[in-house]
């Protein structure tokens, strides 16, 4: 079970990466360390990341595998396969026809250069999002709320400003004596 990765992607990986996050106890003064399992991240178009040449074109690429299923050389991964992993075996093929029926995105859809299935799924999102925003609320007597709001406000103003122009009793004091 091979594939060929046509995009970069996150993947778990049988060879576990994990970060490490250290912080320093308030209390101890000693430094507490976590350690979390994050998935790969790989990019054909990274040199460092290829773990195969292809025998067509003599690029680099990567070839991912399940567990002991694969070459040496092949990256093993854990989980369901994507739309952008390219099945280079009849078990592969297999078993990423199994999820085709879930994938709202085949790799003819978007081409390669617009970021293939992630590129998808933000589209998707967005066009999910514009449908929402675009969808106007009505609150039943909102209208009358905003109207009289303004009004209020237009009395406050008026209040302000006649308060402003009257002789504050103090002065009226001060002038007195």
């Amino acid at each position: 079970m091979r594939w060929k990765l046509a995009v970069a992607h996150y993947l778990h990986t049988v060879a576990k990466n994990q970060w490490e996050y250290i912080e320093m106890d308030r209390k101890t003064g000693r430094p507490k360390r976590h350690l979390f399992t994050v998935p790969r991240y790989l990019n054909p178009l990274e040199e460092s990341d290829q773990n195969s040449v292809s025998a067509l074109t003599g690029e680099g690429e990567i070839i991912v595998c399940r567990e002991g299923l694969g070459e040496p050389a092949d990256i093993e991964f854990v989980g369901t396969p994507t739309p952008d992993m390219i099945p280079l075996d009849d078990e592969a093929r297999a078993e990423s026809a199994k999820f085709e029926s879930a994938w709202s995105y085949h790799p003819g859809d978007i081409p390669e250069a617009e970021g293939g299935y992630a590129a998808s799924i933000v589209e998707k999102l967005s066009d999910m999002r514009v449908a929402v925003d675009v969808k106007p609320v009505e609150i039943p007597g909102m209208t009358e709320l905003i109207a009289a709001i303004t009004a209020q406000s237009t009395m406050i103003g008026q209040l302000v400003a006649a308060q402003a122009s009257a002789p504050s009793p103090r002065s009226t004091l001060l002038n007195r004596t």
